[in-house]
């Protein structure tokens, strides 16, 4: 797609030739408005480096900014030409803002690809040789790689997730990218065609399609950029996925787990428990002060609810009011950070216990030794998935919360002495939601180590009936659908030359389903023969 395309040169040329009629000044003017000041160099079909890139965009900020200064300076309105309307003008300051901001957040995703060493190094599996120390492998080494797989996993069913999306948003900025370009040829044909009393009419509404290409210019730039860096992310996790496995597979096939490896869990047990009862000791601190600050400000309005009954008219009765309930929710808050490292701890005591019933399994010989382990690590999971369950409930009504208290804090003004205590409230929920999000981050993570105990100790038996092969059949056929045979860099060219789309995947199910329309249409048209 060009958004400034060889069709709109007669026109061009023709805009040209009108502007001459007009003061050297103005004509200067009116062709930058029709070309942009930054076209005059760019020869069609001539990428730009990134610096001639951020150049470009640089001088397009400094000029939205400087004309959507001049468009809110007093008498602009009443300025403009004849015929352009109110809201002509307010959707022409609204694309000049969103230009400045978009190239603003070009910038920034700029820089930080810069300065992201993860982005300049890649991650290649063959380099791995082998683990520094001689085997045999600690079972806590195997659990750790399987964790670091799980989260790679959900890291990259994330980011393909968001590049789905961007792309969607990308074909969609690319629409509006031609709606655009369709804009600038009408405003263009609009300048031709105007009379002495409609010419600066049509020449503004040029002026506001231009600013609405670069808008849409941007976007695409910006989508592309995110996109970019998804299929870096992608390109490394698969990668890391792929190293992981390779070192889980040789430490399971070198595997030792006995009362050592319980030792060092011990160990690092008392650690972790260590760091939490500091963190305990200083909400406990907290508590305290907030206990006072509780008890001061229940005083304060006692105070002011005894002067009222006996018929005065004390004055801050509502600020005192408020006061006691940030002051209560405060306390409340402290108290829930407390139980939550004192649940952090119970979940370190209660590791340590499952390793031991782990190891217990491990050694057990007799049947009914097994099962007795095998049913306590299930208890032990359907408790914990029920546990972390709640918790997602509690995060999710606290979220609900923190955004009521965002939008209060909105529409109260700098000078109403109810918005610090409304920023307390907020930072305080926003600590019991963090507290809520480690319980849930740490719940998780060890019931997936349980879960993945318990299928390695109970292979799970496969249903032989139709169902369980109408299953695997689905599965197959869709994993042969899927199968990505070739992919390709599909491009879109703009008025600064080519940006790069993405790449697009061409799978099996693609080529078949080619070949069966083009199977349909060839019978279809051998009948009619």
């Amino acid at each position: 797609m060009r958004l400034f395309s060889t069709k709109w040169i007669p026109l061009l040329a023709a805009a040209a030739a009108l502007a001459a009629t007009l003061p050297a000044s103005a004509q200067i003017d009116a062709l930058r408005k029709v070309l942009g000041s930054d076209s005059a160099g760019t020869k069609a079909g001539v990428k730009e480096t990134p610096e001639q890139v951020a150049e470009r965009l640089s001088g397009w900020q400094k000029e939205a900014r400087q004309t959507l200064g001049s468009l809110d300076t007093p008498g602009a309105a009443a300025a403009l030409p004849a015929g352009i309307s109110a809201d002509e003008l307010e959707s022409y300051k609204r694309d000049l803002e969103l230009l400045a901001l978009t190239i603003t957040q070009i910038a920034d995703k700029a820089d930080l690809a810069k300065s992201d060493p993860k982005a300049k190094r890649q991650i290649d599996p063959a380099e791995w040789t082998g683990f520094d120390e001689p085997p045999p492998y600690s079972v806590l080494l195997l659990d750790e790689l399987l964790n670091e797989r799980d989260a790679a996993e959900r890291k990259l069913a994330a980011a393909q997730s968001s590049r789905s999306n961007y792309q969607h948003l990308l074909d969609a900025a690319t629409a509006d990218g031609k709606a655009a370009d369709q804009l600038v040829g009408q405003r263009i044909s609009e300048v031709e065609s105007a009379g002495e009393e409609a010419r600066d009419a049509a020449k503004w509404r040029l002026a506001a399609a231009s600013v609405r290409t670069r808008l849409v210019t941007c976007r695409i730039h910006a989508l592309n950029l995110l996109l970019s860096k998804l299929e870096d992310t992608i390109t490394r996790t698969r990668a890391e996925i792929v190293l992981l496995d390779k070192k889980a597979s040789v430490a399971r096939s070198h595997l030792r787990f006995n009362d050592e490896d319980i030792r060092s869990i011990e160990k690092i047990t008392s650690q972790r428990k260590a760091k939490l009862d500091e963190e305990a000791d200083k909400v406990a601190a907290r508590i305290k002060a907030a206990r006072i600050s509780q008890s001061e400000a229940r005083k304060s309005l006692d105070a002011l609810e005894a002067e009222a009954a006996a018929g005065g008219t004390p004055v801050g009765m509502e600020l005192a009011r408020f006061r006691l309930e940030v002051a209560d929710g405060r306390l409340d808050v402290l108290q829930n950070l407390a139980e939550g490292l004192e649940n952090l701890s119970h979940l370190e005591t209660v590791t340590l216990q499952i390793y031991k019933d782990r190891l217990a399994l491990q050694n057990a010989i007799a049947p009914e030794e097994r099962a007795r382990h095998i049913s306590a690590l299930r208890d032990f999971h359907e408790r914990l998935s029920a546990a972390v369950t709640a918790l997602g409930n509690e995060f999710a009504t606290n979220s609900a919360d923190l955004t009521k208290l965002e939008a209060r804090a909105s529409s109260v003004l700098d000078d109403d002495p109810r918005l610090p205590l409304i920023n307390e409230q907020r930072v305080l929920k926003g600590e019991k939601i963090a507290m809520y999000q480690r319980l849930i981050q740490s719940g998780e993570s060890l019931d997936r180590m349980v879960t993945r105990w318990l299928d390695e100790a109970v292979p799970k038996e496969e249903d032989p009936g139709i169902q369980n092969v109408l299953g695997r059949a689905k599965a197959a056929f869709g994993k042969i659908w899927n199968f990505e045979l070739f992919s390709f860099e599909n491009t879109i060219e703009l008025d600064s030359g080519e940006i790069q789309k993405g790449r697009v995947p061409v799978t099996a199910g693609m080529l078949i389903r080619a070949s069966l329309f083009f199977l349909i249409c060839y019978w279809i048209a051998a009948r009619f023969a």
